[in-house]
């Protein structure tokens, strides 16, 4: 809701000025006509991570409330000033604010439902889990027993598939006692939630070129360590998912 009312915000601003600024006729509708012009040329350009996100709308959510704020800050900053002077520091205010973009690549919404952008030209996460030797089921491992017990935590939103966690009580007010993260494990993309059972913790990853179902030991729960890993040679690319999304597995392991 931020981000689409941040967006939101962005047209408002627009429609202010070009209907009830009162500046000059030609600077009001000048104004809009370029950044029309510049975000449409900009998203030609950026990098693909963002252009197809969010269903193609992460680029003006997050570009417009941007370049109107600095809209609005040029607008009171040059009021005062000669009228070409204005026009070019608007021009470069407008160019600069949507431009930059191109600077950016998306590595996607973490889970809080904020993006989280990086320099276009910087390793992926994915690069550098690859990259790092000490890496963990790089290749397939030792082999895991098939547990003869029902699991816990069977796959998406578990055993009922409603998202309830049986047996399990935390706090009620999060703001006093919220809950407190164990561990952290760098692994490869993909769009799967996890299945649990006893200390082993499955899931679906993308390694380079292979699709991977990796398990997962908890050790006190505070630590993790890979002990088994199936790869198969697929990758999933392009649109019309978005890129951020795009190559990555886009299904769940099921433990029964």
């Amino acid at each position: 809701m931020g981000v689409l009312g941040g967006m939101l915000g962005g047209l408002a601003i627009l429609v202010w000025w070009a209907f009830f600024s009162g500046a000059p006729r030609l600077e009001r509708w000048g104004a809009v006509a370029l950044i029309i012009v510049t975000m449409v040329a900009t998203s030609q350009i950026i990098d693909e991570s963002i252009s197809t996100a969010m269903q193609g709308l992460m680029f003006p959510a997050y570009a417009l409330p941007v370049l109107c704020t600095v809209f609005v800050i040029w607008a009171v900053a040059t009021r005062y000033l000669e009228t070409k002077l204005r026009w070019a520091l608007m021009i470069i205010a407008i160019v600069v604010s949507s431009g930059a973009w191109v600077l950016v690549r998306s590595e996607g919404i973490t889970g809080h439902a904020v993006a989280e952008f990086v320099w276009r030209w910087s390793d992926t996460h994915e690069e550098l889990l690859l990259a790092n030797s000490s890496v963990e089921t790089s290749e397939p491992s030792s082999y895991v027993p098939v547990s003869k017990t029902k699991a816990e935590w069977p796959g998406f939103r578990g055993p009922g598939r409603d998202g309830i966690a049986y047996d399990t009580k935390i706090s009620e007010d999060w703001s006093v006692a919220p809950p407190a993260e164990l561990w952290r494990k760098p692994i490869g993309p993909g769009c799967s939630s996890f299945a649990v059972q006893g200390n082993l913790i499955y899931t679906q990853e993308q390694r380079g070129e292979d699709e991977v179902v990796s398990c997962y030991k908890l050790y006190g729960n505070t630590t993790t360590k890979a002990v088994s890993g199936t790869h198969t040679p697929v990758q999933v690319h392009g649109p019309p998912l978005p890129s951020a999304m795009a190559v990555s597995i886009h299904s769940e392991p099921l433990e029964f």
